[in-house]
């Protein structure tokens, strides 16, 4: 089984409901995902423990770094396999384009 990056939705300081459906997508795509979560205070990836997961990572960071930090997290741990998920909110399809262009991935699917 190959390994998937999720980058997890906040939403007022919790992880976001839409977050359990990426992680069915994931698993739906025959993959163990890891969940990357962007937060100030790593006590919220405490509430991205979704059945299936194999790992998740807290990205605490203050406001101005959250978004190299994820960037740098997501790449590392999906180098090998290429495959990260992310909601179709705006901020996470941008933090995804960022990193496929900054690492020159091949492709991009939205």
């Amino acid at each position: 089984m190959s390994e998937s990056v999720i980058i997890a939705e906040i939403n007022k300081g919790t992880v976001a409901g839409v977050t359990a459906e990426l992680v069915s997508a994931a698993l739906a795509l025959g993959t163990t995902p890891t969940i990357v979560v962007p937060c100030t205070d790593a006590s919220v990836a405490d509430g991205a423990g979704f059945e299936g997961v194999s790992k998740t990572i807290a990205v605490k960071a203050t406001v101005s770094q959250t978004r190299r930090c994820i960037l740098g997290s997501c790449y590392r741990r999906c180098c090998t396999t290429g495959i990260i998920i992310a909601a179709a909110t705006p901020q996470s399809k941008d933090v995804a384009q960022e990193l496929l262009q900054e690492e020159d991935f091949q492709s991009f699917k939205t």
